[in-house]
């Protein structure tokens, strides 16, 4: 039987703000207890609770980590446009959130695209790997990507047969920019029946043992490119127009153009033909340049209208320094012209424009910069 002792009790125990004068169900609390309200409702079913402002937590932003597919889609583009203009890509590649297994896709992805390019592309995969070794790539997902494309020496040789040569000398180059340990070829050694995966390794380590090897690793690639002096280009396209003429083989110059690998030096092209035909000062030599102009410019567009332009005004600006060795230079290009107009490879803009500058050729100093009547 409950007492008065028994109720005050029971009541404390399972009803305290009641008794309180502060709590059970409809009643407003305690007086004076809003002072001590924060705001805070962390109950999900009260009309007050706000996710965005409750809980000691805050919110942050997260990259899902890249798949392989994504990853490629993402990557290829950067590549290929530090390929085209070879400026740094490491912040771009930061950005992406590739995961902490994904980094050497990106060195086999960097590699592919330089096997079916030029040295001086392969001299910029090279840097690349260098700058991002530390800060994007570690040396684990190096010695991987190297890994997963010796494995795969067979396919790659499918697009590029030289793939075991210029993947061993990729091999050498990162040892020698120390984003490699050399252990990585002897960890290798008597565990290879691939005679490709053999040879890829074989090349490495003979580049890496040679005597001054390392020191030489740096250029391994030569220098390529517009990163050549002007006078060794210069040297190079006089040589091809020479032996053009020798020849007559255009497809041979045209690839010979191509391989120097300057589209924005082509007009020095144009200016040594126009050179070289005026020099020569004969009409067969004339035709034979006008006829490798018209085939670089208009049949294949090797040189681009822009370049020839560029080329053939140059030559005009400079036809009266050329003219105190042949005093009939100035003739010579004017008939170049012409031919160049009948075989369409100068409009007639650039044709009058041209005719300008000759006529402007006879004025001489003490006419007070005034044009001779023709």
């Amino acid at each position: 039987m409950f007492n008065k002792r028994h109720l005050i009790f029971y009541l404390f125990k399972f009803f305290p703000l009641i008794l309180g004068g502060a709590g059970g169900k409809g009643v407003w609390g305690k007086l004076g207890s809003e002072i001590d309200e924060t705001g805070d409702c962390r109950d999900v079913n009260d009309p007050n609770y706000d996710s965005d402002t409750q809980g000691d937590y805050k919110l942050v932003a997260i990259e899902p980590i890249l798949n392989d597919e994504e990853l490629e889609k993402a990557v290829k583009p950067i590549l290929q446009e530090y390929l085209e203009h070879g400026n740094t890509i490491e912040e771009s590649l930061y950005d992406l959130n590739i995961g902490g297994t994904n980094g050497h896709k990106i060195v086999k992805m960097a590699i592919q695209l330089g096997l079916d390019r030029h040295n001086n592309q392969r001299e910029l995969i090279s840097q690349l790997i260098s700058d991002l070794y530390n800060n994007v790539l570690s040396g684990v997902d190096i010695s991987s990507g190297f890994d997963d494309l010796l494995n795969s020496i067979d396919d790659l040789r499918l697009d590029t047969p030289d793939a075991p040569n210029l993947l061993g000398q990729f091999i050498a180059r990162c040892i020698a920019d120390d984003c490699l340990a050399p252990k990585f070829i002897t960890n290798y050694k008597g565990k290879v029946e691939n005679k490709y995966f053999k040879e890829a390794l074989d090349k490495a380590n003979v580049l890496i043992t040679m005597k001054q090897g390392m020191a030489h690793l740096d250029n391994i690639w030569g220098v390529g490119g517009g990163n050549r002096p002007v006078k060794y280009l210069t040297n190079k396209m006089v040589a091809l127009l020479k032996e053009y003429l020798s020849s007559e083989d255009k497809q041979e110059a045209m690839r010979c153009i191509i391989e120097l690998e300057v589209p924005h030096f082509h007009h020095e092209v144009v200016y040594q033909a126009c050179d070289i035909a005026i020099e020569n000062s004969t009409e067969p030599v004339i035709n034979q340049m006008v006829s490798l102009i018209k085939f670089l410019t208009v049949d294949t567009v090797v040189i681009t209208l822009d370049q020839f332009e560029k080329g053939i005004k140059r030559i005009c600006d400079d036809i009266h320094d050329i003219s105190l060795d042949v005093p009939n230079a100035a003739f010579l290009l004017d008939q170049m012209c012409v031919k160049l107009r009948e075989v369409r490879v100068i409009g007639d803009g650039l044709f009058q424009e041209l005719s300008n500058k000759g006529r402007k050729r006879f004025v001489s100093e003490g006419d007070g910069g005034l044009m001779k009547p023709l």
